[in-house]
């Protein structure tokens, strides 16, 4: 009996693995940079305020949840007081990256393919407060 329990759990093993080699697996590998590398790669480049976490729509490799900015300011671009722009819907292993409702970003986004802009885990985003200092 235990003979044929290891035969069947090698066969799964191997059934698996046979399967699993057929899928095809995504993963988000980010190439570094410094601040000035980010910049350069980048269409535009704005500090702002999450006032609205909207719909997604589809592109060719998932949906992209679009998020809408009230701008504080902006260092590259044709940017606007509120922008929207649009991340992949998943974690960083899809290569997505969640903006927070009313949270505060340093943003770097590029052109999509339609042309609307676009931002992902690694183009550089920050999470920043805002400091002032008391004199």
């Amino acid at each position: 009996m235990r003979k044929m329990l290891v035969i069947l759990f090698i066969l799964f093993i191997i059934t698996t693995g046979i399967n699993l080699t057929d899928n095809e697996v995504y993963a988000c590998s980010c190439v570094g940079g410094s601040i000035t590398e980010k910049l350069e790669r980048s269409d535009a480049v704005f500090t702002g305020r999450v006032i609205e976490v909207g719909g997604t729509k589809n592109s060719d490799i998932g949906k992209l949840r679009k998020y809408t900015f009230e701008v504080n300011q902006a260092w590259k671009g044709q940017i606007t007081k509120k922008i929207s722009i649009y991340s992949y819907d998943g974690d960083g292993a899809s290569c997505g990256y969640k903006f927070k409702s009313n949270g505060s970003y340093l943003v770097y986004s590029y052109l999509g393919n339609d042309g609307a802009l676009e931002t992902n885990f690694c183009t550089g985003n920050t999470e920043y407060q805002q400091v002032k200092s008391r004199r």
